[in-house]
């Protein structure tokens, strides 16, 4: 995989909370191009609406293929989560990976554009991912079209 272009978005810090916002890379491998970010969003429910749509707002702006994934802090059915959702796949629906010592919620999720079909999805519920984090990471697969 190549990367051809990186770049971040910070959220507005309030006073007192952690730094957040968002990561991007403009990548190539095998003849498709796509981007891919990552963002990690508030625990404090009151400022992650805003920071969901600014990650949305600067998704919506990349031309081609794209791939979001993210700590939402919320699940599936909280705004936050619906605002990133819109126009992309939401994969993994269901697929616990908080606490990662006995998962009870999803509050973790990828995000595709539709021109990417997800092969494969999976928490990595190992011992050794249990210690790493947190939150049980995931393995995807994915297909990404040709450019």
């Amino acid at each position: 995989m190549r990367v051809r272009e990186t770049w971040c978005l910070r959220y507005p810090l309030t006073p007192g909370r952690h730094l957040r916002g968002a990561a991007f890379a403009r990548c190539s491998v095998r003849g498709a191009s796509f981007t891919i970010s990552g963002s990690h969003l508030a625990t404090d429910p009151a400022e992650r609406p805003a920071q969901a749509a600014e990650w949305k707002s600067a998704l919506s702006e990349i031309g081609g293929p794209v791939i979001a994934a993210g700590d939402l802090n919320e699940g599936p059915g909280g705004g936050a989560w619906r605002t990133v959702a819109d126009g992309f796949l939401a994969n993994g629906t269901g697929a616990l990976t908080f606490p990662a010592t006995l998962p009870r919620v999803q509050l973790d999720a990828l995000f595709v554009s539709p021109d990417i079909a997800v092969e494969s999805y999976e928490v990595v519920a190992t011992d050794q991912a249990r210690m790493a984090s947190d939150h049980l990471p995931v393995v995807a697969d994915l297909l990404l079209p040709s450019s």
